[in-house]
């Protein structure tokens, strides 16, 4: 199962480099039953770039400062606010899925 992400350039060339190690949302409804749903991949999107990495872990009700150990930018506050949040710890980069065993694991099922 997997979470998509759309996300600013900057930081979907971060997370491609593995210098971002985690990606923050806004506590909402929306990304709290992303969460639940427990996804072992986030996929990120950022125009038609795409990157997979893998989640290795998810908290739910954590503070944004607290995980990037400074305060919130202008921008920061903008885009996910201030309050709780839904964190996403990304592992390695996620091998993309391959469109001949998606059509194998389809013929199966038939």
């Amino acid at each position: 199962m997997s979470a998509a992400f759309r996300i600013r350039r900057v930081y979907f060339d971060q997370i491609k480099a593995g210098t971002k190690t985690n990606e923050i949302r806004q506590d909402k409804p929306y990304w709290r039953k992303v969460a639940m749903r427990y996804p072992r991949i986030a996929v990120f999107v950022c125009g038609k770039d795409v990157h997979r990495r893998e989640i290795t872990s998810i908290t739910v009700g954590a503070k944004a400062e607290e995980v990037l150990g400074r305060p919130l930018s202008a921008q920061g506050i903008k885009d996910i606010g201030t309050g709780s949040h839904i964190v996403f710890y990304l592992g390695q980069a996620a091998p993309e899925p391959s469109s001949a065993s998606s059509s194998a694991a389809a013929s199966e099922g038939s």
